[in-house]
């Protein structure tokens, strides 16, 4: 767990777990040696590691978790005793999307009951429609239980959190792919999930990575944030970039790099 500070704004950074990926999977269709390029951002065995990782923003007497995790093994409940949040103190539950690792601790597999008992679950149309459509295990486990206990609040476009946190689309990784910009006391810090996961792809944008949906409109997202957020130099809480998710965008050794706080 790190905790930094954005205007009145608190944010925690939570890692739930680690995941290792070859490089070469991440990147199907991408030369090889042009992967391997990129030796200097992998594992000794060609791997991509990456934290699995979720956020506590507490903002206007509002306690917000972003993402839950993968569960059921990980540190998230850890994380959350070390920043001194109680699953009862959540208000909001807001997914930048609903992939399993990003879903993992909803539910309490032996209950049936909402992990966060007094949250109201935000999660974007877009990839609500998308995955119940799609159905399979995590939508059973994870996601349709929400609508049962009437906890859910489905949302759309660019929309007002509290007057510090707004919901912004980034679309392509999947249908309703979403980011929250953070702006307080004149300081701005942006939520990212998984519009950028690892990176290479920070170097490579134009590079289709293989958890995208859609990958045209991924590469357009990260052509234009990956500029956005070095220019503005601002604060980023990523899902899977650096230590803790905690850093900013820079230059080093003549690579775009994810430079943790």
């Amino acid at each position: 767990m790190q905790r930094t500070q954005v205007g009145s704004v608190e944010v925690f950074a939570l890692v739930d777990t680690h995941f290792a990926f070859p490089a070469t999977r991440l990147f199907p269709e991408a030369d090889a040696t042009e992967v391997n390029g990129y030796a200097d951002l992998m594992t000794a065995d060609g791997e991509v590691s990456m934290i699995c990782g979720a956020a506590v923003l507490r903002s206007r007497a509002q306690t917000v978790l972003v993402d839950t995790g993968n569960g059921p093994d990980g540190n998230l409940f850890a994380e959350l005793e070390a920043a001194e949040v109680a699953p009862a103190d959540v208000d909001v539950v807001v997914f930048t999307h609903l992939h399993g690792d990003h879903t993992g601790w909803n539910i309490d597999r032996e209950s049936g009951r909402p992990l966060f008992p007094n949250a109201t679950y935000w999660i974007p149309r877009a990839d609500w429609d998308h995955y119940r459509a799609a159905g399979g295990p995590n939508w059973d486990a994870m996601l349709a239980p929400l609508e049962g206990h009437g906890v859910l609040h489905l949302f759309e476009g660019e929309t007002t959190l509290t007057d510090e946190l707004t919901l912004v689309e980034t679309p392509g990784h999947t249908p309703g792919h979403t980011s929250i910009q953070i702006s307080s006391g004149g300081e701005t810090a942006f939520v990212l999930g998984d519009a950028i996961v690892d990176e290479i792809n920070l170097n490579e944008p134009d590079w289709t990575n293989m958890f995208d949906g859609d990958d045209a409109t991924a590469i357009a997202t990260r052509q234009r944030l990956i500029p956005q957020l070095t220019e503005s130099g601002e604060l980023i809480v990523a899902s899977h970039l650096g230590a803790t998710g905690l850093g900013h965008l820079g230059r080093a050794s003549g690579r775009l790099r994810f430079k943790n706080l």
